[in-house]
Order: C-alpha cells, then sequence, then structure tokens
C-alpha cells in the first residue's frame, strides 16, 4: 500500500482537491482521507492537502517517509514517474504561479521521487530501474501548454543524465512517450468538446 500512496504523494490528485460541487469535495474526502490519515499514523508522512490545481509542495520528510516505507521489505526493484498536469492557456497570459503549478508537480516531484529512490539503491548496493513518462509533444511542440511541456524535457534531460551517472550502480532510466490517452478528465481539459480519442483517431485510426 505504501508503494501507491508514494506514487501520488508529491504530486497527484490523493493531495490535490475539487474546491465545488460540494458533493465532488465530499466524495474525495471520503475516498483520500483515510489513506493520508494512514500513512500519518504508521510512517509520521503529514501531506498537505490543497484545493484546485496550484501546485504545493509536500514536505520533503513526508515523501523521504513513504519512501522509507516503500524500503522496509527489502529494495523495490522498480519505479514509474507518471506525473502530470497541464491546462490550455495563451502564454502571455500565464503568471508566474501558473507555471509553478505545472512545472512543479511535473518536474519537481519526478524529481523528488526519483532522487529519494534512486539514494535508497545506491545505499543498500541494490539495482533499480525507473521508467518516466514523457509526451510525444516534445518532438512536435505543444502550443497553449508550454510550462508542461517543458516540465517533460526536464524529466528527458533527468533520465539521460541519470542514465549515465548511476549506470555504475546497476540502475537503469529509461522513458517513454506513449501518446494520447483518450480519457474524459484529459480530453475536457485538452480537448473541451471533443469525443475522447477522436482527435488521434482520426489521423492515426
Amino acid at each position: 500500500v505504501a508503494d501507491a500512496i508514494a506514487a501520488y504523494a508529491e504530486a497527484d490528485m490523493l493531495c490535490y482537491r475539487a474546491p465545488h460541487p460540494r458533493t465532488l469535495a465530499d466524495r474525495q474526502a471520503e475516498a483520500w482521507d483515510p489513506w493520508l490519515d494512514w500513512a500519518e499514523r504508521r510512517h509520521g508522512a503529514r501531506m498537505v492537502r490543497a484545493e484546485g490545481v496550484m501546485h504545493v509542495a509536500q514536505p520533503p520528510e513526508a515523501v523521504e517517509a513513504l519512501l522509507d516505507a516503500c524500503f522496509e521489505g527489502g529494495p523495490p526493484t522498480g519505479l514509474v514517474n507518471n506525473a502530470g498536469a497541464n491546462f490550455i492557456s495563451r502564454t502571455e497570459d500565464l503568471s508566474v504561479r501558473a507555471f509553478d503549478a505545472v512545472a512543479g508537480i511535473v518536474m519537481r516531484g519526478t524529481y523528488m521521487v526519483t532522487h529519494a529512490a534512486g539514494r535508497r539503491w545506491i545505499e543498500a548496493r541494490a539495482p533499480g530501474a525507473v521508467v518516466s513518462i514523457l509526451t510525444t509533444r516534445l518532438r512536435t511542440g505543444a502550443p497553449f501548454s508550454t510550462p508542461s511541456t517543458m516540465a517533460k524535457a526536464a524529466v528527458e534531460s533527468m533520465t539521460r543524465s541519470l542514465a549515465l551517472e548511476w549506470g555504475r550502480h546497476g540502475i537503469r532510466l529509461n522513458a517513454i512517450a506513449p501518446g494520447e490517452i483518450p480519457t474524459e478528465g484529459m480530453s475536457a481539459r485538452l480537448r473541451p468538446g471533443e469525443v475522447p480519442g477522436a482527435a488521434t483517431a482520426a489521423v492515426n485510426p
């Protein structure tokens, strides 16, 4: 259970809540608060809850506590980085806070968990493997979502750099860009009004 929570701890919806409608906020609290309460009781990992999508940095000691829990029964063999955030906006209209909201989740969150896991693998003299999820927009460009693409580029750079640096420790790092995953949530944010997956299917049926 701890490893599942750790994957969300720094940068996903376990801690980020919808401010409205109230019924949705209540459902989120009912589903997710017990896990956060358990993590604090069992592992001393107190995570910060926030409303909206603005990035809120989680206490590094809380993330460390969750990673400690993941390694309690022996080093895990792998880590998948899938932190993602985005919203559509003209770049000239973005504030610094808006940029930080996306970059903090995608770049900072990915780095923190990778760093914490890598350090433990090295200390334990254990091999490990990291797979990070990128985006095809790194190659094509992505108008109106510059912060997300920039942050994913940073994750690609981290992957290349740490593959060279940590390879001697038996730690492998790779990244993949699987393309669009047509979910309702993704389509509502990035392609409002379209049937999920329709744009991709039109290009590649």
